[in-house]
């Protein structure tokens, strides 16, 4: 692991209570637990893939592969050194695992590839509530767009975003 590496994994705070960079954070720091300012890493560091250096990271393009955002937050996970396992949103875990939950935005099937225009992230608290971030400029929040509490990613309305899959991390 290098020393920007070791850097963020250090800084992962998952039960972080009072997130300071709300205009330098995006859904994806705020699952990981970053409350570190993005220029600080590098930029567009909390865009997946970049962290991990892959190489086709979804920051380079308006629209991205549904593979290539799952090849990015898993090269992220590696360069992190953070274990990551699909789960059931119900499933049980460990004391030292947390629950995020990915969703996107459809665009189009082509050449055999779902794409997308879009991507966002939820983390499932001790509560058993979850939270996410919407984008760089807006607070933490436990609500859905109707206003709900969100007690399962699976059934909450964020607008156009749909629940994808659900991960449990780990650091190792």
């Amino acid at each position: 692991m290098n020393k920007m590496s070791e850097l963020i994994r250090n800084n992962i705070d998952i039960n972080c209570k009072h997130w300071k960079h709300n205009f330098t954070t995006n859904c994806y720091a705020y699952a990981l637990g970053l409350d570190i300012r993005e220029k600080d890493i590098k930029p567009s560091a909390y865009q997946p893939g970049v962290i991990g250096g892959y190489l086709y990271s979804i920051n380079s393009s308006k629209y991205f592969a549904y593979s290539s955002l799952l090849e990015s937050i898993f090269a992220d996970m590696k360069k992190l050194n953070i274990e990551i396992r699909e789960i059931k949103t119900t499933d049980k875990i460990s004391l030292d695992e947390w629950k995020i939950a990915l969703f996107t935005v459809f665009h189009a099937i082509e050449f055999n590839s779902e794409w997308l225009s879009d991507f966002h992230f939820l983390i499932e608290k001790e509560s058993g509530i979850w939270y996410h971030k919407p984008g760089y400029h807006r607070f933490p929040t436990n609500k859905d767009y109707n206003n709900h509490i969100i007690t399962d990613p699976e059934n909450c309305y964020l607008g156009n975003k749909k629940f994808r899959k659900c991960y449990s991390l780990r650091l190792k």
